[in-house]
């Protein structure tokens, strides 16, 4: 089986057409024998690690954590992105990716504008805000991702 980062960058092209889909994606990555709690962890936390990798030249905190619903209902709040080893994996990659030299708004970018918070600071920003004033909020995710850690309360 290929290691993380190789399976990160072999799925990053997925996320780049323009009719592409978090199904569609997962559908590929399905397709590519890939089990489909990991699926659903690449099709989720690529794009916000890319997406916080791109959104680091600006002065934003990002929240540590974010809440999972599954999709029988279940909720867990307070999971850390730092627990998270796609998450990690997928941001180690896109940090690799610029600190080259690499980026190319033409491919990558198109992977970062899947998340969120992107999506957020682009319309805070053409809406006039200045980046020190945007504040990013916790995110609430839906996937099944798989089982996670019992959390401390």
């Amino acid at each position: 089986m290929q290691s993380l980062p190789q399976l990160i960058q072999n799925s990053l092209p997925y996320f780049v057409p323009e009719d592409a889909t978090e199904d569609s994606v997962h559908t590929n990555l399905l397709a590519d024998n890939i089990p489909d709690a990991l699926a659903t962890q690449l099709v989720l936390f690529i794009p916000l690690a890319f997406g916080r990798a791109f959104l680091r030249k600006f002065p934003l905190e990002f929240p540590p954590t974010f809440t999972l619903q599954y999709s029988n209902g279940e909720v867990v709040k307070d999971l850390l992105f730092a627990d998270e080893p796609v998450y990690l994996a997928a941001a180690r990659v896109a940090e690799d990716i610029i600190g080259k030299g690499a980026w190319s708004e033409t491919f990558h970018f198109e992977v970062a504008a899947w998340s969120p918070e992107v999506d957020a600071c682009s319309q805070a920003l053409a809406e006039g805000f200045k980046p020190e004033t945007i504040s990013l909020s916790a995110l609430y995710i839906f996937g099944d991702i798989g089982p996670r850690p019992a959390q401390a309360d």
